[in-house]
């Protein structure tokens, strides 16, 4: 089925995510309230990792975690006395770049999957991974789903759980 993966099988953890701290005002509270209503759904994502996150009624959240395991350059063997050219042992870089292409296509498929079913959807992350995402959501049945990209720093679980909350989409 795949180019190159060692296995087919998604790798991914669910984790309970406490909430921060009790919101002070109401209005951050009804705003948390109706992001649970719509059944929102968090995504921040990079080429290495994807959370989808699943904020809860009660501050908690649902994190499933998956894994991309591409590779974005093949490693090289230490031993320099290993026997013929090193260059000649090496993938041609398209087929490096083919491989790696096909690997993504993999894991941002499997992290749809996980998606599952929602109304509102806030993709966030690092570098391209957002817009690549994204641009794969025709592909699957997400019409009708309200979609926000943003760029985003690197974030603990609880931050992005939060992030996800507050999110206006």
């Amino acid at each position: 089925m795949a180019i190159g993966m060692a296995s087919d099988t998604p790798e991914h953890r669910v984790a309970a995510v406490d909430g921060a701290a009790s919101q002070s005002t109401k209005t951050k509270r009804v705003a948390e309230d109706h992001a649970v209503q719509l059944n929102r759904v968090g995504v921040w994502v990079d080429h290495r990792s994807a959370f989808v996150i699943r904020p809860g009624s009660d501050g908690a959240g649902e994190v499933a975690v998956f894994e991309s395991g591409a590779e974005r350059q093949s490693r090289r063997a230490s031993d320099w006395e290993s026997g013929p050219y090193e260059p000649l042992q090496q993938q041609a870089d398209n087929v490096q770049q083919r491989k790696y292409s096909a690997e993504l296509s993999q894991y941002y498929d499997r992290v749809i999957e996980g998606i599952g079913e929602v109304e509102e959807l806030l993709i966030f992350g690092l570098g391209e991974a957002p817009g690549e995402l994204c641009s794969r959501l025709p592909r699957h049945d997400f019409e009708r789903v309200r979609i926000a990209v943003e760029r985003a720093d690197q974030m603990t679980q609880d931050q992005m759980t939060a992030h996800v909350r507050r999110a206006k989409l």
